[in-house]
């Protein structure tokens, strides 16, 4: 800039020593724009504007972690438990000792057994009344005698 200065200090210098000024001639072309200048002062706040469109609600985030376990709570009443299902069949026992019932029912009664020996023959009788026997009087007898004595081919007496 003082540059400029100068070299128009030394133009006109010259114009005097050639001779009387001259007519202004035209203004020359506008110069580059300068530097930007220092920033001004702030001014008052504008009026509120028109608010906007709002948008669509997004999505749903993911889930975050699990938290900790709680403290236990306060037991509950006992509950009306239920029969439940039968259970498998038990293990077989061990066999029981033959012609003994333990804890169970006594068997059924066996088959009836063979006829035995027979007996030694027995005492003798008392002595009859003596006298003759008639038929007649010996059937009338043998109607009231035990069926042991009316057999055939047995003795009597």
């Amino acid at each position: 800039m003082l540059q400029e200065q100068l070299a128009e200090v030394a133009v006109s210098a010259k114009r005097a020593a050639l001779g009387g000024a001259g007519i202004t001639g035209p203004p020359g072309p506008p110069g580059p724009p300068g530097p930007p200048g220092e920033q001004g002062p702030h001014g008052h706040h504008g009026p509120r504007g028109i608010p906007g469109i709002i948008g669509v609600m997004g999505q749903i985030g993911n889930t975050g972690h699990k938290g900790k376990r709680g403290e236990k709570g306060d037991r509950g009443e006992t509950g009306r438990g239920h029969q439940g299902m039968p259970g498998p069949p038990g293990i077989p026992g061990l066999p029981g000792i033959p012609g003994h019932a333990i804890d169970g029912k006594d068997g059924e009664r066996g088959p009836e057994g063979s006829a035995g020996e027979a007996g030694r023959p027995g005492l003798p009788g008392p002595t009859g009344l003596s006298g003759f026997c008639e038929a007649a009087a010996c059937l009338a007898a043998s109607a009231y005698a035990p069926a042991s004595l009316t057999e055939p081919g047995v003795v009597k007496g």
